[in-house]
């Protein structure tokens, strides 16, 4: 007999779930009118609180990090009918992010900021720690 080999390929996926232990919401301070500087002092009074709380929070350890981007101001002429193009609209808009390790709390935060004008909720993402993940 001569020399033989045998070769074996495996394919496939696996998946294990675990449960959560941290939680990053994304929102935002979103303000449009025709008048670009009341748009913008809109944001920045709609962030303020906002961030106040982000701050009491990660004080207390229920947020482990947050940030918030600057004040982004644009303009847009919507389309009002056809062929016509409306009044100019302004938009502030800045993003806040923030990571929860009490999601007790993290209800609450959500509830409470989902309710306000000028606040757009982005989405919640569910994880592990980094110590966690590689295991």
């Amino acid at each position: 007999m001569g020399d033989m080999s045998l070769e074996i390929t495996v394919r496939g996926s696996a998946e294990q779930r675990f449960a959560a232990e941290r939680a990053t919401v994304t929102l935002a301070a979103a303000i449009e009118s025709t008048d670009k500087q009341q748009v913008y002092d809109e944001a920045v009074s709609v962030l303020e609180p906002l961030v106040m709380q982000l701050r009491e929070l990660s004080d207390r350890g229920t947020v482990s990090t947050w940030s918030s981007d600057q004040v982004r101001v644009y303009s847009h002429r919507p389309w009002i009918s056809e062929g016509v193009r409306g009044e100019l609209q302004h938009v502030a808009r800045v993003q806040v992010s923030a990571e929860f390790t009490d999601f007790e709390r993290l209800s609450g935060f959500v509830d409470y900021w989902a309710g306000k004008d000028g606040i757009e909720i982005g989405g919640v993402d569910w994880d592990v720690t980094a110590r966690n993940r590689r295991a």
